[in-house]
């Protein structure tokens, strides 16, 4: 149970909270049920402790493998102050997450005849001042930015989906914020990049064995007609709700200037839904053979409310 304080400024908000629950002498049986307790408290309060000083075990220490620390300090993430400087350098307006939090976890190791060795924490100072602990704050911090090993993103990120494309998805996915620098660096991260054509490969095949749809058409000629696909959650957002709110095209979005189609619905919530994603040549008649297959409705009535197309695809029709 919390009760939060806030004071506003024109310049800085100070949030402090206090937490009425006291961590101190709460006691783990190994690191991770440690690990796993501080995470779950950082989730909750929007927060981040980070280490600041820590000392192992010793080699064939009985607890070496499961508690691995004699000791370990967490500093909140905005802790410390910023070192005073009389130079303002070339670079004058440098952001810092250092405020000055006294925020701090102190953890020790312990042993008794009954209990065995455990990791015990013996001083946990929980009110955070000087900075905001809310969600979207927290959502910025470099360690929750950190884009996680996934099969499906690490293949797109190998091939030349442009990098705001890339934030968008590996956003939605992951459910983080993601900036194009974390994109860069999980880039650099990956040994052997495929290629374009393996990427999408992979990825469709991913779709599919992850109980989504892909259809692709091509002409008498073997040249390119569409690709389209629908995951398995867009299957069951299209099902759970039937009415398509709108049917667009973006263009320029590829080297090979496909058209890209875009189909949404409305959820529960009143928000749009992708729902289908689809290349294809600027043809109008293909586009509306895949809206008007079996592959759009999935079995189901589908009505279809708002059509956005040009003047001259309609003169098409």
């Amino acid at each position: 149970m919390a009760f939060y304080i806030i004071i506003n400024y024109p310049l800085v908000t100070f949030t402090i909270i206090y937490l009425k629950k006291n961590m101190e002498g709460k006691s783990f049986t190994n690191f991770t049920e440690f690990k796993e307790f501080i995470k779950k408290h950082e989730e909750e309060q929007h927060v981040l402790f980070v280490t600041s000083g820590s000392k192992k075990l010793i080699s064939g220490h009985p607890a070496k493998e499961s508690i691995q620390y004699e000791w370990l300090k967490l500093v909140c993430k905005q802790g410390r102050a910023t070192k005073p400087t009389s130079s303002k350098g070339i670079r004058p307006n440098q952001r810092s997450w250092k405020h000055d939090c006294g925020a701090v976890i102190h953890a020790v190791i312990r042993h008794s005849d009954v209990t065995g060795y455990q990791f015990v924490i013996t001083k946990a100072i929980l009110s955070h001042e000087n900075h905001p602990t809310d969600h979207l704050t927290a959502l910025v911090y470099p360690e929750n930015r950190r884009i996680k090993p996934d099969e499906t993103v690490d293949l797109m990120v190998g091939t030349k989906i442009p990098q705001s494309e890339l934030r968008q998805i590996i956003s939605q996915k992951q459910n983080k914020c993601v900036l194009g620098k974390d994109v860069e660096n999980y880039r650099k991260k990956l040994k052997d990049p495929c290629t374009d054509s393996e990427g999408v490969e992979k990825i469709l095949n991913s779709i599919k064995v992850g109980g989504g749809m892909v259809k692709y058409g091509v002409t008498p000629e073997n040249e390119f007609l569409y690709l389209a696909y629908m995951t398995k959650e867009m299957i069951g957002s299209l099902k759970a709700n039937k009415t398509i709110l709108i049917i667009d095209c973006t263009y320029k979005v590829n080297e090979y200037l496909f058209p890209l189609l875009n189909v949404m619905c409305i959820d529960a919530n009143g928000n749009g839904v992708p729902v289908l994603h689809a290349f294809h040549v600027p043809v109008l008649k293909a586009t509306f053979k895949i809206i008007g297959g079996q592959f759009l409705t999935c079995g189901q009535h589908v009505e279809i409310q708002m059509l956005h197309l040009y003047i001259s695809q309609l003169q098409i029709m």
